[in-house]
C-alpha cells in the first residue's frame, strides 16, 4: 500500500524502494541500504539526497557516519500543509497578474497575454490536451520547441513525452538544454530531432521552461505539488525563444 502511494505521487521506483528500506530499518546508512537492496552504493546516496530534498528522509550528521531516518509523521503533514498553502499563493499571484494585465489592456491595441495556471492533479490531462495545440503554433513560427527541461519531467512523464513523438510530432525539432541525470543518457538518440544539450553553467535551473510558438509554458515537477503555468503571448515567446537560441548556441 505505501509503495503504491508513494508511486502514485511522483515518486521513481527506486525512490520508492530506497524510502521503504530506511523506514523498515528505522536508522540506516547508505551502504547498509544498499546491500539489502541491491542498489550501487553511489545510487543510493543519489536516491537518497533526492528523498531528503523531497522531505521523507533526514540524514543524522551527530557522529562520523552518515546515517538515514525517515521524517515523522507529523513532519510529512506540515511539509504537505507548506506545499499546499505556497501553491494557493502561487495561484493568487498568477490571478492578480491577470487582473492587473486585463485592466492594463483597455484601450490598448495589443492582445492582452492569457495565463492559465493547472494543479498538480490536472497537469498531466492538460499535458496531453493542449500538447498538439503547442505543436500547431510552433508549426507557424520555426517547428521547434526551445527552454530548458528538468530531468525530472522526464522521469515522471515518460509515458507523455513517447505520446508527444509518436501522437503529436513525429520527425519535430526539440533544442533543450538539461541538467546531466541517468535519465537523459537513457533517453538520448531514442527520438530522431530531440536534441538536449548540458552545461555546467546552466545547472540552476529548478523548473521545465518550453517556448513553442506563440506559447511559453513553465512546468514545476522537482517537488510536490506539481503546476502548470501558461502563458499565451506572441511578443513574450518571441522574446523568450531568442533567449534560449542564444543560450544553445553558447551550450
Amino acid at each position: 500500500m505505501l509503495d503504491e502511494a508513494l508511486q502514485k505521487l511522483g515518486f521513481s521506483p527506486k525512490e520508492v524502494v530506497v524510502y521503504s528500506a530506511v523506514l523498515k530499518a528505522r536508522r540506516a546508512t547508505p551502504a547498509q541500504i544498499a546491500k539489502v537492496t541491491n542498489i550501487n552504493r553511489p545510487t543510493v546516496y543519489s536516491v537518497a539526497k533526492s528523498l531528503v530534498t523531497k522531505g521523507l528522509l533526514a540524514e543524522d550528521l551527530g557522529g562520523k557516519t552518515l546515517y538515514l531516518v525517515p521524517v515523522p509523521p507529523e513532519e510529512l503533514e506540515r511539509m504537505m500543509k507548506k506545499d499546499e498553502q505556497a501553491l494557493k499563493e502561487k495561484e493568487k499571484l498568477v490571478n492578480q497578474m491577470r487582473e492587473e494585465l486585463s485592466r492594463a489592456a483597455i484601450g490598448m491595441e495589443y492582445p492582452v497575454p492569457k495565463i492559465r495556471f493547472v494543479e498538480e492533479q490536472n497537469v498531466e490531462d492538460y499535458l496531453y490536451d493542449h500538447a498538439l495545440i503547442w505543436q500547431k503554433s510552433a508549426n507557424l513560427v520555426d517547428g521547434t520547441w526551445w527552454g530548458f527541461q528538468d530531468h525530472s519531467l522526464v522521469e515522471q512523464y515518460r509515458k507523455w513525452i513517447d505520446f508527444l513523438w509518436k501522437e503529436v510530432h513525429p520527425g519535430g525539432h526539440v533544442k533543450l538544454l538539461s541538467n546531466k541525470s541517468d535519465i537523459e543518457k537513457r533517453f538520448e538518440g531514442k527520438y530522431l530531432g530531440r536534441e538536449i544539450k548540458f552545461s555546467e553553467t546552466l545547472n540552476k535551473f529548478t523548473a521545465t521552461t518550453w517556448v513553442v510558438g506563440d506559447y511559453v509554458i513553465m512546468l514545476s515537477t522537482a517537488n510536490h505539488p506539481y503546476y502548470l503555468v501558461e502563458f499565451h503571448d506572441a511578443l513574450l515567446a518571441h522574446n523568450m525563444r531568442e533567449v534560449f537560441k542564444n543560450l544553445w548556441e553558447k551550450a
